[in-house]
């Protein structure tokens, strides 16, 4: 599907909004719909170069929007919810099966290098774009998400001040 995105080129260049597709959820993932997107301390340390990351990737961690598609096999969250989106973990490791997703063995490659199993969802012209930073990308109008990465919230409370609860809340920033 064609989507907008904010795409970081590297320190000195301005974010590039531009058009870009970005793939279906594949199984475990969701399309999120970004209402609001926080910007965070990370976002802007990876732009200017002070986390190395290679670029152009598009960037944002802090996402909170509407479900509007489920990969196979999803059934926790369904088209319509509101979810805000988190940091990503693999699910699979020790410290996971532990219940301790912020320890992930794989934190470092989901996260900061936007690791996804079968490359980017993202792409432009042609070319595979960097994106699932921190499991989502949501300097943009989509996102693909997975289910370990989003939390239903109640469609009544207002998106835009749920975002930074994605990281900034939570480390106490």
């Amino acid at each position: 599907m064609k989507i907008l995105a904010a795409i970081a080129h590297g320190p000195r260049d301005p974010f590039e909004i531009v058009p870009c597709e970005l793939s279906a959820p594949r199984a475990g993932e969701v399309l999120v719909r970004v209402h609001a997107c926080g910007i965070c301390h990370t976002d802007l340390a990876v732009k200017y170069g002070h986390i190395p990351v290679q670029m152009p990737k598009v960037l944002g961690h802090e996402g909170a929007g509407v479900i509007e598609q489920v990969g196979p096999g999803v059934t926790s969250v369904r088209p319509g919810d509101h979810v805000l989106m988190s940091f990503g973990s693999c699910g699979e490791c020790a410290n996971c099966s532990d219940g301790a997703f912020g320890y992930c063995d794989h934190f470092r490659a989901i996260n900061l290098f936007g690791s996804r199993p079968g490359g980017s969802a993202l792409s432009r012209g042609g070319s595979e774009l960097g994106g699932h930073f921190f499991a989502q990308s949501a300097f943009a109008t989509h996102a693909i998400a997975t289910t370990r990465n989003i939390v239903k919230v109640d469609a009544d409370l207002p998106l835009d001040l749920l975002a930074p609860l994605g990281c900034g809340i939570q480390t106490g920033m």
